[in-house]
């Protein structure tokens, strides 16, 4: 099996041509060229440490590169199993990883169906970095029900799927040109405010879901609460949301991400959504419809507030402060405003 190259004059949002710089997303190389599978590395990358596997002198293609992180393989087994948690694949079922990168996924769903003796289905992977989307054809060659495609994931698309699982790219609006922005804006009620790449595969891939379709995504958890990701929330709240499970603060290493699992079903919302807290326990929400906060009901709060409480700031360190990129933000103590201590 090969993989099949779409011509970028197709994609839906076109970018200025000198803008020469790669695209960000799941594909960081900027040349068709693989890494080093023998070395692996960490990168410090503006404050963002990704784990890659590639030689030395790759680092600096990858200075500007952000966005792909592989997922391990006991998150990729527990997100398939939850993909097909009581409705497992037929032959005929379509099955979807964008942004496929060398394959983490795929392999994740071959091995469960044979686990499982169940029919292979019918599995696309879109990957657009010329390499991992040229390792995962290698990979898969054998295997006639599979195919890579490479191409922008967020280009128009016609195709449906019963299943869509993946590990989205993680990139803030702060690396985006102003055209970028203005062309994701125009496509997408998620690129909103100080949007992020993953908010617009989400809504990309929930748009391709065949109705009673699945969607198994692991992302941060910030969704869940941040102004931005409001349309998204209204999204979800219009389908059945499953299942949020918040997995290890350490699951992509030292890449602090605080991850995400979200199962959700291309239906009819059916009442309370299942929240796996990280210490195991669980508790069952009434999703907001209205695109507001879900974190007074994760901490447990049953009636509505406007926003977080002292003690909701208290008990998380944001990742990051948004600022505009280039300058830095000073506060001063005021003497007339010092606040006394009991």
């Amino acid at each position: 099996m090969t993989a099949i190259e779409i011509d970028p004059s197709e994609q839906l949002i076109r970018l200025p041509r000198e803008r020469r710089r790669p695209r960000l997303g799941n594909h960081p190389f900027d040349t068709a060229a693989s890494p080093d599978p023998t070395l692996a590395r960490q990168l410090d990358l503006d404050g963002d440490v990704v784990s890659y596997v590639g030689s030395p002198r790759m680092e600096r293609r990858l200075i500007n590169a952000r966005g792909f992180v592989p997922t391990p393989e006991a998150v990729v087994d527990l997100m398939v199993a939850s993909l097909f948690a009581a409705r497992p694949p037929t032959e005929d079922s379509r099955v979807l990883d964008p942004g496929c990168g060398p394959g983490a996924f795929i392999d994740g769903i071959v091995r469960w169906c044979r686990r499982h003796r169940a029919p292979i289905p019918r599995i696309t992977g879109i990957e657009l970095d010329r390499g991992r989307a040229d390792h995962a054809a290698t990979r898969f060659r054998a295997n006639e029900t599979i195919e890579i495609v490479r191409r922008d994931f967020l280009m128009t698309s016609r195709d449906r799927f019963d299943y869509i699982i993946g590990n989205p790219p993680y990139v803030s609006i702060y690396s985006f040109s102003e055209a970028e922005k203005a062309a994701y804006r125009a496509e997408y009620a998620t690129a909103r405010g100080r949007f992020d790449l993953y908010l617009l595969f989400f809504e990309q891939a929930l748009r391709l879901l065949q109705p009673n379709g699945r969607l198994v995504f692991i992302t941060p958890e910030k969704f869940l609460y941040v102004k931005t990701a409001e349309p998204l929330r209204r999204i979800l709240a219009r389908l059945a949301l499953r299942e949020v499970r918040l997995v290890d603060e350490e699951t992509f290493g030292s890449l602090v991400t605080y991850p995400a699992i979200t199962t959700v079903d291309n239906a009819l919302p059916f009442g309370h959504t299942k929240i796996v807290l990280r210490d195991h326990t669980t508790r069952e929400i009434q999703f907001p419809d209205d695109g507001a906060s879900a974190l007074p009901l994760l901490n447990g709060h049953t009636a509505r507030n406007d926003g977080p409480t002292l003690d909701d700031v208290c008990r998380r360190v944001s990742c990051g402060v948004g600022l505009d990129g280039s300058r830095g933000m000073l506060l001063r103590r005021h003497p007339s405003r010092a606040v006394s201590r009991p």
